[in-house]
């Protein structure tokens, strides 16, 4: 559910888009929500955790997912006014050639390898900081805190610069700037060391640079074959 909702989302946005750089614009702000939710999700977690217990987490969850179903079926416009009764065939061939776009590819591992960063950091961090810096759950949310910023901070930077600059260049200086803080946490792991500031502060450069990667990659990768774009 939760990838079907985040490649349909993308779609929605090449459907409602007029040209590139409305799209760029939609998806960055789109990739932004999409960013701070799995940033932000631990912080309210844990509140919901500390006052109401663990299976709360899950009423929460099943709430929200009757929420966003009701909002979507009832209250969301239909996207795509130019359906397409496309065989089986000809999807499959579409399929092929998209995916023996080494552009494409490239494209589709640079935003890959930007999410598994963020996933990885995510799953790993509160081993960390709660068994290994000894913080609890409340505590522990706070830390995303300053990922959540760099994420905000790098959707506006992002907005400016690709008015004035090509979206693959956007694209390499957010590689770069995982790159960096890659190597930061690399190099304290080896050394073995752990502090509050090291492990939080470059995620506030890795979100910054995060929002230069996944909207450009999508939609430069969407761009490439606007025929079968959208849904």
């Amino acid at each position: 559910g939760f990838g079907g909702i985040n490649s349909m989302g993308r779609t929605m946005v090449k459907d409602v888009s007029r040209d590139l750089t409305q799209m760029v614009t939609a998806g960055m702000y789109f990739n932004m929500f999409w960013a701070l939710g799995i940033a932000l999700s631990p912080c309210f977690g844990s509140y919901i955790l500390q006052y109401f217990g663990w299976q709360a987490e899950f009423i929460t969850l099943l709430g929200l997912g009757i929420i966003l179903f009701v909002f979507c079926y009832f209250i969301l416009d239909e996207t795509n006014q130019q359906r397409m009764n496309t065989p089986i065939t000809k999807v499959f061939a579409d399929y092929r050639q998209i995916l023996t776009t080494p552009r494409y590819v490239l494209y589709a591992a640079s935003s890959a390898s930007a999410y598994c960063m963020l996933l990885a950091y995510l799953t790993y961090a509160p081993h960390v900081f709660m068994l290994e810096l000894h913080l609890n759950a409340t505590q522990f949310g706070y830390t995303n805190l300053l990922l959540a910023s760099g994420i905000l901070c790098g959707t506006f930077a992002n907005g400016l610069l690709a008015r004035k600059f090509k979206l693959d260049r956007l694209i390499g200086a957010g590689a770069g700037i995982i790159l960096v803080v890659g190597v930061i946490y690399l190099v304290c792991g080896y050394l073995h060391f752990i502090n509050l500031l090291i492990l939080i502060l470059p995620m506030f450069c890795f979100g910054f640079g995060l929002l230069f990667i996944l909207p450009n990659t999508s939609s430069c990768a969407v761009a490439m074959f606007k025929r079968m774009a959208g849904a």
